[in-house]
């Protein structure tokens, strides 16, 4: 902030040093996603204005029209999904038309909620397992065709932390809707496994380097083809959210609106320091790589050096990158295996996601449900005791939603009744007034009431979540289960 922000592209040496930054960050990034030579990285508040800039970026080219669909998977974090209900809201029949069919999809429930209809672009839910959260490999098959113009996936689940096999499922998107792009969020993916944007052949990929040890931005990579591809279908017409005199085909400088944060920039950068410690930590970590050259006129001036002596510029190869994350991913399997299998034994508690923890499987982003305590106590349990954990839908409220519709055997929903029915049978034995809540540690009547499921409530009180990472020690989790088996 002292010595190299400033304006960029000026030409004086604070102005060179401030655009090196920018400049050695986004090189940084592509090797940091394998995009090196496949695309280009945007840079971002967030990856929730990130996804809206590219919703425009779509709209603007008028790459999704009457009788088109997009496929939205119910799993998802509403940021990557909200933009695309709308885009697809506002796609208008040719006049005459009938509209095309709905373009609410399943129209109804946590899938087509907030539609608003009035479009002729179907939105197709991706369904959740009702009893589990689970997302169907084959449904999503049955979903796609040759109108099909855009898929949007969830990497890891925010809630469930399994982790969808991409490279399959983008291998049959290419097979089956050819025409479609595909989008993904891997915000819940990013802080245990090494992004590799070009292994897996993905259109956009999306992230959020606060999660990652970094600083409060978002990360958003496009594919050459896939942007060049909108550019073609807006003909003469000005796409991406930036200036009108921006030339299209400046992907990063189109969809940058406003420009990127220059500290957050160098808090990009500062993420190789640490990388580089945590392979340190091995016994013979892979060599580091000279740092990239300056951009011209980065010499050197009355403010302090160059911002790529100060920082770095890109100091690691890809190879390093890897390795840091293998490293993170043995650290965290034990801490996983040890709290999943608690949860996942224990008779009153209910696991949220995969029992397996494998580390291809899920990340250590587990959540519960108890039988006896609603989740809002649980958490609120917890955290008296000194643990940063939370409850919630998570902004995954599609999703939770789906878990508590009773009516299809929600598992949240089940859980509740059990709750209800337990809770009644404590308060019969002991004289208080059903469904009063007295029983089962203040906690027994969650979001049953008085014998009444209210789903609003289950929704918004969702799971206990508990989020490790390859920090966290064996110490800290028995902590942990120690806690909950005094507390269940």
């Amino acid at each position: 902030m002292t010595r190299h922000c400033a304006q960029l592209g000026a030409g004086y040496g604070r102005s060179n040093r401030s655009s090196q930054v920018v400049h050695d960050a986004h090189e940084w990034l592509e090797l940091f996603m394998n995009a090196q030579g496949q695309g280009q990285v945007v840079i971002g508040p967030s990856t929730s204005q990130l996804t809206l800039n590219l919703a425009y970026l779509f709209s603007e080219a008028g790459a999704i029209g009457p009788g088109d669909n997009v496929v939205l998977q119910q799993a998802s974090h509403e940021s990557i999904i909200g933009p695309w209900v709308r885009l697809a809201a506002r796609v208008q029949p040719p006049a005459g038309g009938d509209g095309g069919g709905s373009s609410g999809g399943s129209g109804s429930g946590a899938g087509g909620g907030g539609n608003g209809g009035g479009g002729s672009c179907e939105v197709r839910w991706w369904g959740a397992d009702p009893a589990s959260g689970a997302s169907c490999a084959r449904q999503l098959e049955g979903l796609l065709d040759a109108r099909t113009r855009l898929v949007v996936l969830t990497h890891v689940s925010n809630l469930l932390g399994e982790i969808l096999d991409l490279p399959a499922v983008v291998r049959r998107v290419r097979q089956l809707a050819p025409a479609a792009q595909v989008v993904v969020d891997g915000v819940a993916y990013a802080p245990h496994r090494a992004i590799d944007v070009s292994g897996w052949d993905v259109d956009w990929y999306l992230y959020s380097p606060y999660k990652v040890y970094g600083p409060h931005l978002g990360v958003m990579y496009g594919k050459k083809s896939a942007y060049a591809a909108l550019v073609a279908a807006g003909g003469d017409r000005d796409c991406g959210p930036n200036h009108y005199f921006i030339d299209r085909s400046e992907l990063t400088y189109k969809l940058e609106l406003g420009g990127t944060s220059h500290e957050g920039c160098a808090g990009l950068l500062a993420l190789q320091d640490y990388l580089l410690h945590l392979l340190q930590q091995q016994p013979q970590p892979p060599a580091a790589v000279p740092h990239t050259a300056p951009a011209s006129g980065g010499a050197a001036g009355p403010a302090g050096p160059a911002s790529s002596q100060l920082l770095g510029g890109v100091r690691m190869t890809r190879q390093q990158v890897e390795a840091a994350f293998e490293l993170m991913a043995s650290l965290e399997q034990p801490l996983t295996e040890r709290l999943v299998s608690y949860l996942a034994a224990h008779p009153t508690v209910r696991l949220v996601g995969s029992p397996d923890t494998r580390p291809g499987v899920r990340v250590p982003t587990v959540s519960f449900v108890h039988r006896r305590r609603s989740s809002a106590l649980l958490a609120k349990q917890l955290q008296e005791e000194g643990f940063a954990v939370r409850c919630g839908h998570m902004y995954s409220r599609r999703l939770v939603a789906v878990l508590a519709d009773a009516g299809r055997g929600g598992l949240l929903a089940a859980e509740a009744a059990e709750r209800q029915k337990e809770g009644a049978a404590a308060a019969s034995s002991s004289g208080a007034p059903e469904g009063s809540g007295a029983a089962a540690g203040g906690g027994g009547g969650g979001a049953g009431g008085a014998g009444v499921f209210d789903v609003r409530r289950a929704v918004d009180e969702g799971v206990v979540r508990v989020s490790l990472l390859h920090y966290n020690t064996p110490d800290e989790v028995e902590r942990l289960v120690a806690a909950l088996q005094r507390l269940l």
